[in-house]
C-alpha cells in the first residue's frame, strides 16, 4: 500500500475552485473532481492573502479547506517536509 499525503495549495486564480460560490467560472467537473480528492483524503489549502484581496474569509471557503497565511511560503514549508512539488 502507499502511503502518499496530498496538498494541493491554491492561489491566485486558482483558490475559486475552493470558493463555495466562487466568483470567476468553475467547470462542475473540476468542482466534482475537488470534492471526491477530498473525499479520499487529499488536503486542501487555501491562501488567506488571496482571500483578503477578494474581500472574502474562512466562511467563503469548502467546508474542508484549511485556510493558510500566505500559500507560497506553505509550499516552501511543505518542500522542507520532504513533500515533492507539482504544478499544473
Amino acid at each position: 500500500e502507499d502511503n502518499i499525503d496530498q496538498v494541493v495549495v491554491c492561489f491566485g486564480r486558482g483558490i475559486h475552485v475552493l470558493l463555495k460560490k466562487p466568483i470567476r467560472p468553475v467547470e462542475p467537473a473540476v468542482a466534482d473532481k475537488i470534492k471526491s480528492l477530498a473525499g479520499q483524503g487529499v488536503k486542501f489549502h487555501a491562501c488567506n492573502r488571496t482571500l483578503s484581496s477578494l474581500g472574502l474569509g474562512k466562511d467563503d471557503l469548502l467546508p474542508f479547506v484549511e485556510l493558510i497565511e500566505v500559500g507560497a511560503a506553505d509550499i516552501m514549508e511543505l518542500q522542507e517536509k520532504n513533500y515533492a512539488l507539482m504544478v499544473w
